[in-house]
């Protein structure tokens, strides 16, 4: 009588028309009997964020063809955590592994300064305000880039922004009055307004 055993990833294959469990032995003292397992299939769950991503199923032995990289604004992905070429004999689940991508803020002063140093790298979860900066005899209009046309003055970085930043200062010459006085009566001459440029 053939034994079944247990092996790890498999089970007997009850329904194979192949098995032979008994069977008489012959006269050589030979006996042949068949018994016939199937590959388990076991699932693969991948989570992104805790959350599940997807699922695929993989006989025990299997080679894992990877899922392609998930998609997170402001982060990089680095692979999924734990992922075995082959795939054991059981359930398995997996987790995206990413980081956060640094990006580069450049500042075009146009002339102006920073009172203070300002930040030049932030990342998708940053929050900080950026200075206006100073330049004599010129008012700040505000930072102008890439899809904002309309000068900001007091521009923040805040949590969920991504991509470089080229910063432009905007400035404005500051009108000055000139006033001419003879003793103490005001003249009306010309030039009577003034700017740095």
């Amino acid at each position: 009588h053939a034994e079944i055993k247990v092996y790890s990833g498999f089970t007997f294959d009850s329904e194979n028309v192949g098995n032979v469990l008994t069977g008489n032995i012959l006269g050589d003292g030979s006996l042949e009997l068949h018994v016939y397992y199937l590959r388990n299939t076991y699932t693969l769950t991948y989570l992104v964020d805790g959350e599940e991503y997807f699922t695929d199923n993989y006989k025990f032995q299997e080679e894992i063809t990877a899922l392609a990289a998930p998609v997170k604004a402001g982060y990089q992905f680095d692979g999924w955590v734990n992922l075995p070429q082959y795939m054991p004999a059981e359930d398995i689940v997996v987790s995206a592994d990413f980081s956060l991508i640094e990006y580069t803020i450049n500042y075009q002063l146009n002339g102006g300064e920073f009172a203070h140093p300002q930040q030049v790298k932030y990342n998708i979860t940053s929050n900080f305000q950026i200075a206006n900066p100073l330049r004599e005899g010129y008012d700040f209009l505000g930072w102008t880039f890439a899809g904002q046309e309309e000068p900001i003055i007091d521009f923040k970085i805040t949590p969920g922004r991504t991509g470089d930043l080229d910063l432009v200062a905007n400035w404005k010459a500051i009108d000055y009055i000139i006033q001419y006085f003879d003793g103490g009566d005001l003249l009306l001459l010309e030039p009577n307004t003034f700017t740095i440029e």
